[in-house]
């Protein structure tokens, strides 16, 4: 396990990450392409977060109250499958919106005009 956490190859996926969103910023906006994509990432981020919330909430409040009834649930919760596969989830969520943000790179170059 220590061996596949330490393999560069396991976070080339949060470099594209990274790297596209500003790769995009850069071919979509003409001035100020880095202070742009950030604000956009901003924006994002912020629109995200307040979706975002409310769910979370209620399903951080339904874990508490079914702690307090049942202190096994808990233990139960974390031997789930999907807590077993979070690292390939991961990298399905990674892998899409890192094709997502290719797309969006190739549909902007196929549609720049020189």
């Amino acid at each position: 396990l220590l061996e596949q956490i330490n393999s560069p190859m396991l976070y080339i996926d949060e470099i594209f990450g990274v790297t596209l969103p500003f790769l995009l910023g850069a071919i979509f906006f003409k001035n100020g392409k880095t202070v742009k994509t950030i604000l956009a990432l901003f924006a994002i981020s912020t629109a995200t977060s307040i979706i975002c919330s409310p769910i979370l909430t209620n399903w951080a409040l339904e874990i508490v109250n079914t702690a307090n009834e049942d202190p096994t649930a808990i233990l139960q919760m974390f031997n789930n499958k999907l807590f077993k596969n979070l690292v390939l989830i991961d990298t399905i969520t990674d892998t899409v919106t890192n094709l997502a943000l290719l797309a969006g790179v190739w549909f902007r170059i196929k549609t720049l005009k020189h």
